[in-house]
């Protein structure tokens, strides 16, 4: 099956062709505001890439069908894509899930001994937003502080160093970044099992 410059495109590829539009201005908006706030990680790059992967798609749709349809191997290939792309979301989705709502709230942790509030990053002096969640009062039961995401990593990372009733305590991620500082923990948790640290 081969396609012609002329063929008409159905209407079920034009809302492909528009979602993936869509979807690739919104991944590029966000990396872009994010990049221009200083931001440079896996989390915000990836977004980018795959925003711009989209847009481009969305672009070339007709020579990307074309080249699909001209041999078997390319058919089998885009679909190979796919399945790839789908497993990849299936298992971020699943990570996040495993993210999402993890960690206490200072009024349920039980009095402890010791208080390790894990940094962050800070802009002129200041705390970016991230690290201006984690403000507790002093005199609240705390634990092991952190930012949302990384509560998982860092618990796993107690438990590897044999550390007993480590309490997690999780501040919230702004909405602004959660998703993309979300994108680059799952990065950071895959590497950190490589690399046996957790």
């Amino acid at each position: 099956m081969t396609l012609k410059a002329d063929t008409p495109i159905s209407r079920s590829a034009r809302c492909a062709r528009a979602l993936l539009a869509l979807l690739g201005a919104l991944l590029l908006a966000d990396a872009l505001v994010l990049m221009g706030m200083g931001h440079f990680n896996v989390g915000v790059v990836l977004p980018a890439m795959l925003g711009a992967g989209a847009f481009w798609l969305s672009w070339k749709w007709r020579s990307v069908q074309h080249w699909r349809a001209s041999r078997p191997l390319s058919q089998r290939l885009w679909s190979l894509g796919w399945v790839i792309l789908a497993l990849w979301l299936i298992s971020l989705f699943w990570f996040w899930s495993r993210l999402s709502g993890l960690g206490l709230s200072p009024q349920q942790v039980p009095p402890v001994q010791s208080i390790v509030v894990l940094g962050s990053g800070t802009l002129d002096g200041y705390p970016r937003p991230v690290l201006a969640e984690r403000g507790v009062a002093a005199d609240a039961p705390m634990a092991m502080v952190s930012s949302d995401f990384h509560l998982m990593r860092a618990m796993d990372i107690a438990k590897r160093q044999d550390l007993p009733e480590v309490y997690p305590v999780a501040a919230p991620t702004p909405l602004a970044t959660r998703f993309n500082a979300w994108l680059r923990e799952y990065f950071a948790m895959a590497s950190s099992w490589l690399l046996g640290e957790v």
